[in-house]
């Protein structure tokens, strides 16, 4: 894959001081790591941009969930 279509994907982009930043409201800094099975891992792994549908699988995930939490109280 060409770098430059990597980087756009990643959502990063140079400054006016040539370093590399990103556009999204919360810079993704941190890690998260869980244990799946190797059949499941390669099924993930075959999806195209894997890592940023899973980020969106989870953030709605969390946003019901979040949703769900203040229908309780």
């Amino acid at each position: 894959m060409n770098t430059f279509i990597a980087i756009v994907k990643m959502n990063l982009y140079k400054d006016e001081s040539g370093k590399f930043t990103t556009n999204r409201d919360e810079p993704l800094t941190a890690n998260l790591n869980i244990r799946v099975s190797p059949s499941m891992r390669d099924k993930v792994k075959a999806i195209p941009n894997y890592p940023e549908k899973l980020r969106e699988v989870i953030q709605q995930w969390l946003e019901n969930l979040d949703s769900t939490e203040q229908d309780e109280s």
